[in-house]
């Protein structure tokens, strides 16, 4: 089975046309969406040169400052971006030592249903991942459907997590997965962890979904493939309602459940 994208050129003038040979590639496909729970936690990193002041400078950007393209998200559009773990959110980031990197944590604060895509043999063999991607019920639901939306599941999983900068492929194979009022956003395998560990990218109209909960500073003293470390600068879990954050010292650990903020 050829890729959508076989017959058609692939460039930033050819986008929609893009978008409407994955549209015809998807016709009829079936996957099998799975929900996610009110209090389910996500993480965002970020990394600055300067103090950071205000929550909005840790939130998913507007789309005017959106200069580029993401893996599924074109230039000035907004996507929001987190990880399932404060680890991975740490990896999506590439910090190296000496980095001043803020981690957020969020919470969803409603039930949302999310497509999915990226988790493909072909794949987790190329990155030597650590665990199956079939590690999740849905992901194997979807590929026993039946043979054809199998294989067509696979090469746009293939597309997803195999195309490189600018991301045209990716994000119109990401529209058409996200289209619609029914889900969210996608979920997809973390390139940054060789896929042993998953993201989501939640569409603008969905961003409401999440709160934040607590953040924190820090700056990173080592990484490598197997340890995160670094030494905490400070942390919050105050701001005012313009978004100004109140800073509590480093050693000062958070009320409820502070150990969460320890990871090494």
């Amino acid at each position: 089975m050829n890729s959508p994208f076989s017959d058609i050129q692939c460039s930033a003038d050819n986008f929609e046309s893009m978008v409407e040979s994955v549209l015809a590639f998807y016709q009829g496909i079936k996957i099998c969406c799975p929900n996610l729970l009110p209090g389910t936690k996500l993480f965002r990193s970020r990394i600055y040169d300067k103090p950071i002041e205000n929550v909005s400078e840790l939130a998913p950007p507007p789309k005017e400052t959106v200069w580029k393209n993401g893996r599924l998200n074109l230039s000035d559009q907004r996507v929001g971006y987190f990880s399932f773990s404060h680890r991975t959110a740490v990896y999506e980031v590439n910090p190296t030592v000496g980095d001043i990197l803020y981690l957020t944590s969020w919470g969803l604060n409603k039930e949302i249903y999310i497509s999915h895509v990226g988790y493909a043999k072909k794949q987790f063999d190329k990155w030597g991942a650590k665990k199956s991607h079939q590690r999740y019920k849905w992901v194997i639901d979807t590929l026993e459907l039946n043979e054809q939306d199998a294989n067509k599941y696979k090469i746009l999983s293939d597309i997803v997590t195999g195309d490189c900068a600018p991301y045209l492929k990716s994000n119109a194979v990401g529209k058409v997965l996200m289209s619609g009022d029914f889900h969210a956003g996608l979920v997809y395998p973390s390139i940054a962890t060789k896929a042993n560990a998953d993201n989501i990218a939640l569409k603008e109209t969905y961003l409401d979904s999440v709160s934040l909960n607590w953040i924190e500073a820090m700056r990173i003293t080592k990484i490598d493939d197997q340890e995160v470390s670094y030494s905490r600068i400070k942390w919050s879990d105050t701001w005012d309602n313009k978004g100004f954050i109140s800073w509590k010292k480093a050693e000062e650990l958070k009320k409820e459940g502070g150990q969460s903020l320890l990871y090494i």
